[in-house]
């Protein structure tokens, strides 16, 4: 996802998807992807490295779609490829994180 590009603050764009944060405070930081597949959305959270480097962590589990694909296999593959976006999207931002 290299052609990932900060658009502002909290939102990072793709060829054809964007990727923004929104919360206000810890507990309630989500991220949210917009693109062909519709719009998600999944739970984040801020911790710390060994190194004490912020990190932030995807929620997997927490993925919610606005309209679901039809067939389990569309599912598995959407919901991959939006969360490794999800995960581009951060990285752009300069929020480093990982998928759990």
């Amino acid at each position: 996802m290299s052609s990932m590009r900060k658009v502002n603050l909290n939102t990072a764009a793709g060829p054809n998807f964007s990727v923004r944060t929104e919360g206000d405070s810890p507990a309630s930081f989500r991220v949210i992807y917009e693109g062909p597949e519709g719009t998600a959305t999944a739970q984040i959270e801020s911790g710390f490295d060994q190194e004490g480097r912020p990190d932030w962590l995807i929620y997997a589990e927490t993925l919610e779609f606005d309209s679901a694909p039809k067939t389990s296999a569309e599912i598995d593959i959407v919901r991959t490829r939006i969360l490794e976006r999800m995960s581009s999207g951060l990285l752009a931002l300069g929020m480093r994180n990982s998928i759990g």
